[in-house]
């Protein structure tokens, strides 16, 4: 009997740590549908379609660019206005504007930037200032709720910004559902990013959006200590005296 529980304790707290989908700063899992380590390779180790280059170097450990070399990624989004997307770099300069992530194809100055050492969606919000720096990596995630137009953004796992995106800014709305990663629009140029990305992955929804599990990371443990507790105290009541 205890022997059973251990095992689904195991398997309940490993997918609460992680073991299954992509967890959240709110805990809740996302199935992750691309992953791109770029580690000597454009591929996307889940058999999606491969990262475009755009006269930048991919290198053993990833992708260094110029100004204007942010790469792309066409036909990745089920659900252009559902999900998640994690992006691990290093910027060069964080001076001014530099941008992030490009939803329109580069037909519109809205989009995610690094704004003077902070995150900022222009032109509806801005977190504060310090979370980059030049030449320091971070991780960025922006997730967007397809149900309620939630948009959030991370830095190194800490909110920095959070709002309703009803003018539909932060879905991909061009042809193919195209991403241009670090790469600055034609509206307003002269604001691209350079530096070093080291990979890109994609889910399906933020991490409590439509598309995810019920059941949280903080459930999964209750659940799995309660299992514990009974089966201690079934195996106590067998090695007591009749």
């Amino acid at each position: 009997m205890i022997r059973e529980i251990t095992s689904v304790v195991t398997v309940l707290l490993a997918v609460a740590g992680g073991g299954l989908g992509v967890l959240s700063p709110a805990g809740v899992a996302a199935a992750l549908l691309h992953d791109y380590e770029l580690n000597g390779t454009y591929a996307d180790s889940l058999g999606g379609p491969p990262i475009v280059p755009n006269g930048g170097t991919l290198g053993p450990t990833g992708y260094t660019f110029a100004a204007t070399q942010g790469p792309s990624l066409s036909n990745a989004l089920p659900v252009p206005g559902n999900y998640s997307i994690e992006m691990g770099f290093t910027l060069k300069s964080t001076v001014g504007y530099r941008k992030i992530l490009d939803f329109k194809d580069g037909t519109s100055d809205n989009g995610l930037y690094n704004y003077d050492t902070s995150l900022n969606f222009y032109d509806v919000a801005t977190g504060p200032s310090g979370v980059f720096t030049a030449d320091v990596p971070v991780t960025v995630r922006l997730t967007r709720n397809g149900a309620t137009g939630e948009v959030v953004g991370y830095v190194n796992g800490i909110e920095q910004i959070r709002f309703i995106d009803s003018a539909g800014d932060a879905i991909f709305t061009a042809t193919n559902n195209i991403i241009h990663f670090l790469q600055d629009d034609t509206a307003v140029p002269g604001e691209d990013a350079s530096g070093f990305l080291d990979f890109v992955r994609i889910s399906d929804g933020p991490p409590s959006g439509i598309n995810a599990p019920a059941l949280d990371g903080g459930g999964l443990v209750a659940t799995a200590l309660i299992l514990l507790a009974v089966g201690a105290r079934s195996l106590s009541r067998k090695r007591s005296p009749a």
